[in-house]
Formats: structure tokens, C-alpha cells, sequence
């Protein structure tokens, strides 16, 4: 999604950066040492320092929400960590690396954006299940695999490879595919209760088949019984299923 709304210009990466830093002071047990800046960086220090979840050994701390809380510009605590770091004043470590972004062109009409987001989405879908057909029946193909390989890429194989399972006389064939049809009177009694995290066909069947999503997550129906109760069933059919529910 960041991708195509970068191609289109509504928005540009950064740099990545850490949410998360652990302090120690393995240097001088205690801390403290910020009395020896002037008033105002020692004020500063204390009050940074005092703003972080205190561990057994580590002092965990969120640049950004410690700038909110100090009113202090992140750039200026990431500054003094890395420089009391330099200065083995403390010890530190990073985590929870993300990568930023800016938002370039803020659409005075989402709507199109999303239609557009949409079909690039159904059209990424689209080629990616044509392309796992495609393997599959490459697999089950009774012409020499390497042949018809090669031949994908554009090259050419004079003769048969005389190796695969097809040039040794071996019939290939994939497993059978569990399959069962879709629970109808499940679909309708979860569309009854009424989640608007499942509000949408394809939100519903997503849940069903065992596919989670943040919205879902975020309404905790991951310990919900019929969620992926029907991983059985082709998604395509429980989305037929969910569609006229």
C-alpha cells in the first residue's frame, strides 16, 4: 500500500528510525552524572531520564512520546543519548526500527485514491493466483519439465532432459485439496452479530478462511470460534458465500 502511494505521490519514505531506546549506566551505577552539566541540560537529563519505564537493568525509552511528555523536540533526546553514549556515559540500545514517511499531497478527495488502491489490489490478486496456476500446472504437465521451463524464460531445450520425473515415465500429480463447502448457516449466524470489523463480504471471509487482519486484531475476534473455521473451503467460495449472505 506505502509502495503504490509512493508511486503516486501522496507520499515519500524517510529515513527509518528506532522507537524505542534502553539505557544503562553500567559506567556509573546510579546515574546522576547529568548534575555535572549546567542547570538547564542537567534539568533536562533528569527530566528525560525520569520519564522512562525503569527496569531491573534497563531504563526503556520512547523518543517520541518522551517528547510529548517533556515538550522537548525528539531530534534534541536522540542527540543527547547518542552524545552520553559517545561520552560512555551511559549504555544503550535500540529496537522497534520503522520506516517513516511524509505525506507529500494530501488528496482533497480520498475517494479516488481508494478506488484506485482497490483495483491495484484485485489486480495483484488476480495475477497472483493465475501465477500459482501456473506452477501447479507446470507440476502436473506430462511434457518434460525442463523443457517447458526454460522455454518460460524465453530459451529453448533441443531435446528432453531425459532427468525429471515425466522424462522417467512418473505420472505427476498433486495432493488432493481438502475441500468441503463453505458452512452457510455459520456465515449467516456470524453476519448476524453484527462485527463491524467484518463488516464487508471479503473482510468476513478473510476471518472465516483464517486470515487476520488489524481490524479484526484490533476487535480481539482472533479467539472468536469461527475464526478460520472454514479454511477448508476454496476463499473464492466463501466469498460467493459471504457476497449473498
Amino acid at each position: 500500500m506505502l509502495t503504490y502511494l509512493e508511486l503516486d505521490g501522496v507520499v515519500r519514505a524517510t529515513a527509518p528510525f528506532y522507537t524505542e531506546y534502553k539505557v544503562a549506566f553500567p559506567f556509573l551505577p546510579g546515574g546522576g552524572f547529568w548534575r555535572g552539566f549546567d542547570p538547564e541540560r542537567a534539568g533536562f537529563l533528569e527530566r528525560l531520564f525520569a520519564s522512562g519505564k525503569e527496569g531491573r537493568i534497563w531504563l526503556t525509552l520512547r523518543p517520541i512520546d518522551a517528547a510529548q511528555t517533556l515538550g522537548e523536540d525528539r531530534l534534541r533526546i536522540l542527540n543527547a543519548l547518542n552524545y552520553l553514549e559517545q561520552q560512555q556515559k551511559i549504555e544503550l540500545r535500540v529496537a522497534g526500527v520503522r520506516q517513516g514517511y511524509r505525506m507529500l499531497n494530501v488528496p482533497a478527495d480520498p475517494e479516488p485514491v481508494i478506488q484506485r488502491m482497490q483495483e491495484q489490489f484485485t489486480l495483484r490478486e488476480q495475477r497472483d493466483i493465475q501465477r500459482l496456476q501456473t506452477v501447479c500446472d507446470w507440476a502436473e504437465s506430462a511434457e518434460c519439465h525442463q523443457q517447458a521451463l526454460v522455454r518460460y524464460f524465453g530459451e529453448t531445450l533441443a531435446a528432453p532432459c531425459g532427468q525429471c520425473s515425466v522424462c522417467l515415465g512418473e505420472k505427476p500429480q498433486l495432493p488432493a485439496r481438502r475441500r468441503r463447502a463453505p458452512d452457510l448457516a455459520l456465515i449467516q449466524a456470524v453476519r448476524e452479530e453484527n462485527h463491524q470489523a467484518l463488516a464487508s463480504p471479503r473482510q468476513l471471509a478473510r476471518f472465516l478462511c483464517g486470515i487476520s487482519s488489524p481490524r479484526a486484531s484490533r476487535a480481539r475476534l482472533a479467539r472468536h470460534p469461527a475464526f478460520g473455521s472454514q479454511m477448508d473451503a476454496p476463499f473464492s467460495e466463501v466469498l460467493a458465500a459471504c457476497e449473498s449472505a
